[in-house]
């Protein structure tokens, strides 16, 4: 084979890897998938005033940390600070105040899928019991004070919105030949959104 003859063969062969090359796509490594970060919004101040002095056992919703973002499974310390507007003190030891789970969602007394101690359907995130999300901390809380509660949430594994209202009450203060006293209705509440896993 002569040399022309050769050198033409060499560039048709060559010319053939690139048209090849060319038209099959690069395949690398595939993107790190974006992990998943739980967070949560900025709080929710008290209001300006509050009432005070009212009659037996009565208290008003004093601020909250924020709603969360959280990955499946994730959990999450909220916050609620409830002011004591009423006439008697709160006994830790005696007749305490706690919040429970109120309506809509999950509704008065019932099991959340966020919290709870582990019995009745709830998972277990520390609360007293299912329906208890909360105590006050101090063993103490007189009129015009206010008590931190605190407790913790955890998401469900299916990603969406959920909510856990909460109400304060007394839990075994006889008022009216009742034992337990449910405190105002303030409409407190946490949204936490569940995000899906990436």
């Amino acid at each position: 084979m002569d040399k022309s003859r050769w050198i033409a063969v060499v560039l048709l062969a060559l010319a053939s890897m690139a048209t090849a090359t060319l038209s099959t796509p690069f395949v690398g490594p595939a993107p790190a998938s974006a992990a998943c970060t739980s967070s949560t919004g900025p709080g929710i101040p008290p209001p300006a005033t509050v009432p005070t002095g009212v009659n037996t056992y009565h208290s008003s919703w004093y601020g909250q940390s924020g709603y969360m973002t959280l990955c499946p499974g994730d959990t999450s310390l909220a916050t609620v600070a409830i002011y004591n507007s009423g006439y008697f003190g709160w006994y830790r030891d005696g007749w305490p105040a706690q919040l429970g789970t109120w309506s809509p969602s999950p509704g008065q007394d019932q099991p959340s899928v966020l919290g709870g101690d582990g019995t009745n359907g709830s998972p277990s995130t520390a609360w007293p019991r299912y329906n208890r999300v909360a105590i006050q901390p101090a063993p103490y809380v007189g009129p015009n004070q206010v008590a931190w509660f605190q407790f913790q949430v955890r998401a469900p594994s299916t990603p969406g919105t959920y909510r856990l209202y909460l109400r304060p009450l007394v839990e075994g203060a006889p008022i009216g030949g009742v034992s337990g006293h449910w405190m105002q209705d303030q409409g407190i509440f946490w949204q936490i959104t569940v995000v899906a896993s990436t």
